[in-house]
C-alpha cells in the first residue's frame, strides 16, 4: 500500500468528531487543535468521563482542545490492530496525566514523551498516565507550581495493562480548569 493510500485510510477511521476544514493536508505529522465548543455533545461526552472518576471534586472547566494528528493517530489504529489481532482481550481505554499548559504543541508532536514535556528549569517528571483522572489532578496539584492542563489520552492495552509504547497512546484531548473544588483527602 502506498503511504498515499494509507494516510486516506487512516483518515476515513478518523473519530467523527475531527474537524477537517484548514486542516494542513501534507502527508507529513502535521497536526491541528481543535478548541471544543462547549455546548456539543463532545464536549459533555469528555466532562462526563472525568465528573464521573471516582473522588470527590466538582469541576468548573475553562476549555477543552482535541488534538488531531493523523499520523500519530494512524500509528495509534495500527498498534491497537496488532494488539487485538495478537490477544483479543486487549482493550481501549482513557487514561490520564497532566502536563504543563505551555506544552500543548509539543503534546500533539511528539505523544505523550516526558523529554518534550517537560517544564524549563523544573525537576524531571514522568508522566505516568492513570485510570482515574481525579489520582491525575490529585498528584499534580500536591506538586506542581506552574500552569497544567490534563491530557485525556486513549490507550490500546494488552490484558496484563501494560503500555509498551508511545504508539499505543493518543492523547486525544486537553482540558483545562477555571477550577476545582475537592473535599479533603484522607489517606
Amino acid at each position: 500500500m502506498t503511504h498515499a493510500r494509507l494516510f486516506d485510510k487512516i483518515v476515513t477511521n478518523t473519530p467523527e468528531s475531527w474537524d477537517f476544514s484548514g486542516f494542513p493536508w501534507k502527508r507529513t505529522s502535521q497536526y491541528s487543535i481543535f478548541e471544543v465548543d462547549e455546548h456539543s455533545d463532545e464536549f459533555r461526552y469528555v466532562t462526563a468521563d472525568i465528573d464521573n472518576s471516582p473522588g470527590e471534586h466538582t469541576f468548573t472547566y475553562s476549555w477543552i482542545k482535541r488534538i488531531q494528528n493523523v499520523c500519530m493517530f494512524g500509528r495509534y489504529l495500527i498498534r491497537h490492530q496488532q494488539l487485538f489481532a495478537k490477544d483479543t482481550n486487549s482493550r481501549e481505554e482513557i487514561r490520564y496525566t497532566c502536563i504543563p499548559e505551555c506544552k500543548i504543541e509539543e503534546l500533539a508532536r511528539h505523544n505523550v514523551d516526558s523529554r518534550y514535556l517537560q517544564y524549563p528549569n523544573a525537576p524531571f517528571i514522568n508522566y505516568e498516565l492513570l485510570r482515574n483522572a481525579n489520582d491525575a489532578l490529585v498528584r499534580v496539584h500536591k506538586s506542581v507550581p506552574y500552569p497544567w492542563v490534563l491530557v485525556c489520552a486513549r490507550v490500546s492495552t494488552p490484558p496484563d495493562g501494560k503500555i509498551m509504547s508511545d504508539s499505543e497512546i493518543y492523547p486525544e484531548y486537553v482540558v483545562k480548569f477555571a477550577s476545582i473544588n475537592r473535599e479533603p483527602l484522607t489517606l
